[in-house]
């Protein structure tokens, strides 16, 4: 990319879904880039992952309002993701999944597993990637905006449909991204 377009070595911020690959490199040739996670993405992470232990609904609820915040009314209630800064994060994280781990369920150890697994896997992208401090730095306001890769993640949809989700030669994607181009406009 750099190579097409020199004026990139500068990036400064870059979002993705949470893929690996994809991260590794854009922080191979981006250094100095904040990188943002989608929130939809790692929301339907811990879900996915919430529903394949069997926890109830109820608490699910309550964990990904615990994790994300939610909106009552015209009242934002903050969660995990608005720390401050990772000193209260790590404060917020410890009280989470002690409380989490002290719900009286049917599946407590199933709960205890779902705590194991959101340190393992969910607690560094959250706090290197989505906390307010980070989101404020990659320029999303203050309070800052949370992060969401949905418009780009539009656009590839539209042009599979446009390529009828067919691989085809360069030049015929071209012109199907040309044909896009002009219905757009």
């Amino acid at each position: 990319m750099i190579g097409l377009n020199k004026n990139l070595e500068g990036l400064r911020v870059f979002g993705t879904d949470g893929e690996k690959a994809l991260i590794d490199a854009f922080l191979h040739e981006f250094k100095f880039a904040v990188h943002l996670t989608c929130f939809n993405h790692v929301r339907r992470n811990i879900k996915e992952e919430l529903q394949k232990l069997l926890i109830p609904d109820e608490l699910k609820s309550e964990i990904l309002n615990d994790i994300f915040g939610r909106q009552i009314g015209s009242t934002m209630l903050t969660g995990l993701v608005d720390s401050e800064n990772e000193a209260v994060f790590e404060q917020k994280v410890n009280l989470l999944l002690n409380k989490w781990k002290r719900k009286v369920t049917d599946v407590e150890g199933l709960v205890e597993e779902f705590c194991t697994w959101f340190r393992t896997n969910k607690e560094k992208v959250i706090r290197d990637t989505m906390l307010r401090p980070v989101r404020e730095e990659a320029g999303l306001g203050s309070p800052p905006e949370p992060f969401y890769t949905n418009s780009s993640e539009c656009i590839n949809n539209v042009l599979k449909v446009k390529v009828n989700y067919k691989r085809s030669e360069l030049s015929q994607f071209v012109d199907k991204v040309h044909e896009l181009v002009e219905e757009q406009q």
